[in-house]
C-alpha cells in the first residue's frame, strides 16, 4: 500500500508538473494583453463605428473624398464673390456714370477710369456715398472733361428747344458704338 501510495503521489506530482508546464507554454505562445492595448482597440472601433467606416483604408478613401468636395466647394465660393463683386463694380458704374453725366462730363466712362472704384462705397439705399467729394477730386484732377456746354439756338428748331453744338456733337455716334466717326468729326471741327 505504501508503495502504490508512492506511485499515486509521484504520478500526481507528474501531472501537476505537466500541467504546470503546459499553462506556462500557452502563457508563452498567447500574447499578453494589456489594459492599454484593450483602450487602444476599443477606441479604433469606436472612432470606426462614429466614422462609418470599417478599416483605416476606407477611412482614408473618404478623407480623400472630402478634401476633393472642399476644394470644389472653394472653388464655387471663390466664383460667387468674384461674381459679387463684378455686380458691385457694375452698379458703382452705373451710378457714378449718372452722376456725372448729370454734371455735364464730355466722356463719363473714361472718367471713371482715373477713380479706384474699389474705395467708392454705396449706402444702404444703393446711392454712391459722397458723391460730391468724388466729383470735385474729378474736377481738380481732369477739368477738360468737364463743362460740356449746349447751344440754345431758335434759328432752326420751334419752341426754344436745345441743339447741341456741332463741335461737340458726338453723343449719337458715341452711344452707338461708332468711335470713328467721332473721332473723325472731331479732327473736322477741330480745324
Amino acid at each position: 500500500m505504501e508503495g502504490e501510495q508512492k506511485n499515486i503521489e509521484e504520478e500526481v506530482t507528474e501531472v501537476e508538473e505537466t500541467q504546470t508546464q503546459v499553462t506556462t507554454e500557452t502563457e508563452e505562445t498567447q500574447p499578453k494583453t494589456s489594459y492599454v492595448k484593450i483602450r487602444e482597440e476599443k477606441a479604433r472601433e469606436k472612432i470606426f463605428k462614429e466614422l462609418g467606416v470599417k478599416d483605416v483604408e476606407e477611412a482614408k478613401t473618404k478623407l480623400a473624398n472630402a478634401d476633393k468636395a472642399l476644394q470644389k466647394v472653394e472653388e464655387l465660393e471663390a466664383r460667387i464673390n468674384q461674381d459679387i463683386a463684378d455686380k458691385e463694380r457694375d452698379i458703382k458704374v452705373k451710378k457714378l456714370t449718372a452722376i456725372l453725366d448729370n454734371e455735364n462730363v464730355f466722356d463719363s466712362d473714361a472718367l471713371i477710369n482715373y477713380l479706384d472704384l474699389d474705395e467708392v462705397e454705396l449706402d444702404a439705399k444703393g446711392n454712391i456715398k459722397d458723391s460730391a467729394e468724388i466729383i470735385s477730386q474729378l474736377k481738380e484732377l481732369k477739368p477738360k472733361y468737364f463743362g460740356k456746354q449746349n447751344v440754345k439756338s431758335d434759328t432752326y428748331a420751334k419752341n426754344d428747344v436745345e441743339t447741341k453744338n456741332p463741335a461737340t456733337d458726338y453723343d449719337e455716334d458715341y452711344k452707338a458704338g461708332n468711335y470713328q466717326a467721332v473721332i473723325a468729326k472731331y479732327l473736322k471741327n477741330k480745324k
